[in-house]
């Protein structure tokens, strides 16, 4: 989801490290086994893909993409722990979660990052 650790314990609480996760990869790759990331939900503003990829990319066979869900009250949750966990840029958050212009930004971004580094595409969830 996100490489930024603030963030990433906001949302996925308890949840290993950037760094541990991209050693855990590492090892599994060092032994051969086939090895992948699922990047989802990105996250308007606080995911970064070039990073993700430029962190992770020796170490994967395949990526997966997920787009942030913001149906059924999933933005407004999301909106609220952001307020409560003091993040200030909710706005813009917001307002990008819902740009579609945004989104096919994001999936051109996400196709080229891949192919730049000859990584397989198993699919790119869009809600």
């Amino acid at each position: 989801t996100t490489t930024d650790e603030k963030i990433s314990q906001i949302f996925e609480p308890g949840a290993s490290s950037t760094e541990k996760r991209i050693e855990a990869l590492e090892t599994l790759h060092s032994s051969k086994i086939n090895t992948y990331i699922f990047i989802g939900p990105i996250l308007p503003i606080y995911t970064n893909l070039s990073d993700i990829f430029f962190k992770t990319n020796k170490f994967i066979d395949s990526v997966w993409g997920e787009k942030l869900n913001t149906k059924y009250g999933a933005l407004s949750r999301m909106e609220s722990t952001l307020i409560k966990n003091k993040i200030d840029s909710v706005d813009k958050f917001s307002c990008l979660a819902n740009d579609k212009d945004f989104w096919i930004s994001i999936r051109k971004e996400f196709f080229n990052l891949a192919s730049k580094y000859n990584l397989h595409v198993t699919g790119f969830y869009d809600h």
